[in-house]
């Protein structure tokens, strides 16, 4: 009898972003990479960063961006 496998599961994902420098920043490169990460408990998200910043306007599609990856992640 050959017992029946599970699926494989997507344990971690990540996604970085670039964009172009503002005027107050000091470097060239602003990048973020939000990832998620499972200690045991369930899947939380993990943000990093030098600099990253928005406007007011792009809080909600910050906030999609936050939730596209744990729903990757959840695949």
């Amino acid at each position: 009898m050959n017992p029946k496998k599970s699926k494989p599961k997507i344990t971690e994902a990540a996604i970085t972003y670039e964009q172009e420098s503002d005027d107050l920043s000091d470097t060239e490169e602003n990048m973020i990479e939000l990832k998620t990460q499972d200690a045991g408990g369930g899947k939380y998200i993990v943000i990093k960063t030098h600099r990253w910043a928005l406007d007011i306007d792009e809080i909600d599609d910050f906030a999609e961006s936050l939730k596209k990856v744990v729903r990757m992640a959840e695949s």
